[in-house]
């Protein structure tokens, strides 16, 4: 049984449209802003519907990718950027494996892509799969291309390993558009068929799709329609006598089930359940699933931006302390105004942002020092181009990093 989880490569939302920055691309210099500033979190659930607590898994990676392999082992894939910035590692699929169904994890460790054609970019937006016979398939971006944004020759490759840490480049491509980049490819094998997809770009896009009899050789079909609230960035996971893909979206992760890879359901969001028992909206970016047994299901997405503080010297890197969360919203669900509430034990300069559910900047609120105390702002909401949805308010400060979900319904 496989999942992939879709390239994390994170997106930015202008004017209710959401677009595609893909985690391959270098930052500019002095930046900070980027997949590498990312957590991926994790949950689990006894029907792939509901989920609970969130944990960490790694800091600063994403694109995730998860597999139950022929042997029972959990493989997680996923773009691994590891302090410090342009360190051998930074910006590799690595991966790491459970033998205990998720509890516990092996150390980061990147793949090795052998045989990979000269000028080829390094693998990106990884996706497991299983064959037939047990070997494990990454289907991946490349190309020979530095610019991931403006080049057409950008396809979906695969290569093939045994052991999920070594693999063999497949000659050929498996999937291309003339014309177009292909990225992010989710891909699952289920009987003796493969079925792709991979987003054309902006949600109300839609996405291509594909299928194969042998994983290597993918027919294009008719593409899957979406709209502007449900990107098709993630992964399949096969789901009774059929298949769900587990996407992103401004109002949460979804899901929409299909039975033969052309029509799709209308899409379900997935909720969390909370201590006092309430239900809210998983919110992460390029979600990837993975049935560990029946009524045992994990899910792994790009959790909010953190911030990465990197030595001069040793290139060690630290987090940013985690104070106490006091941030206090209302009213949420939001219209129009909104008041923010926050507390401060010492005079510090603070920065307050609004993020979309991928992780990219919407507006700067705040970027001031303020005296030690209570403060409370007032945000009028009806100035920003938000459509209705999930989106985190992020404070931070040199000793708080703290995050609250707004929800904006208009």
């Amino acid at each position: 049984m496989s999942v992939k989880i879709s390239v994390f490569s994170a997106l930015m939302l202008l004017l209710g449209v959401t677009t595609r920055l893909h985690a391959q691309m270098m930052p500019p210099p002095n930046t900070n802003n980027g997949p590498w500033n990312n957590n991926l979190m994790m949950r689990t659930s006894t029907d792939g519907n509901t989920f609970g607590a969130e944990t960490k898994f790694i800091d600063s990676s994403g694109v995730p990718s998860l597999l139950k392999d022929a042997t029972g082992r959990i493989i997680a894939a996923f773009q691994w950027f590891p302090a410090p910035r342009n360190s051998p590692n930074w910006d590799k699929v690595a991966v790491r494996i459970s033998q205990d169904n998720g509890r516990t994890w092996s150390q980061a460790q990147p793949i090795v892509v052998n045989g990979l054609p000269s000028g080829f970019q390094r693998p990106f937006d990884p996706t497991l799969t299983l064959t037939s016979d047990g070997r494990i398939r990454l289907f991946f971006s490349s190309g020979r291309s530095m610019s991931m944004m403006l080049d057409s020759n950008i396809a979906t490759y695969s290569a093939i390993s045994t052991d999920g840490v070594n693999y063999t480049f497949e000659p050929s491509v498996r999937f291309s558009v003339s014309g177009k980049a292909v990225i992010d490819p989710a891909v699952l094998r289920l009987g003796s068929k493969w079925y792709f997809t991979a987003p054309k770009g902006a949600p109300q896009e839609g996405a291509y799709s594909g299928v194969s009899d042998d994983g290597l050789i993918f027919t294009r079909r008719n593409d899957i329609p979406s709209d502007a609230s449900h990107q098709w960035t993630g992964n399949l996971v096969e789901y009774g006598a059929g298949m769900r893909f587990y996407g992103a979206g401004n109002q949460g992760t979804w899901w929409s089930y299909s039975a033969d890879g052309l029509s799709w359901s209308n899409p379900v969001n997935i909720t969390a359940s909370t201590p006092s028992g309430a239900r809210v909206s998983v919110i992460g970016g390029d979600p990837a699933v993975v049935k560990i047994a029946e009524n045992n299901y994990l899910i792994m997405y790009v959790g909010p931006p953190t911030t990465q503080m990197m030595t001069s010297v040793a290139g060690i890197q630290e987090k940013i302390s985690m104070g106490n969360r006091n941030i206090v919203i209302s009213p949420n669900p939001a219209q129009d105004l909104v008041t923010v509430k926050f507390t401060l034990t010492k005079s510090e300069r603070v920065s307050l942002k609004i993020f979309n559910t991928l992780g990219q900047e919407v507006a700067q609120i705040l970027d001031e020092t303020l005296s030690a105390g209570e403060h409370e702002k007032s945000l009028d909401i009806r100035h920003w181009s938000l459509v209705n949805g999930a989106y985190f308010l992020r404070l931070q400060t040199l000793t708080i990093f703290q995050h609250q979900t707004v929800q904006v319904m208009r």
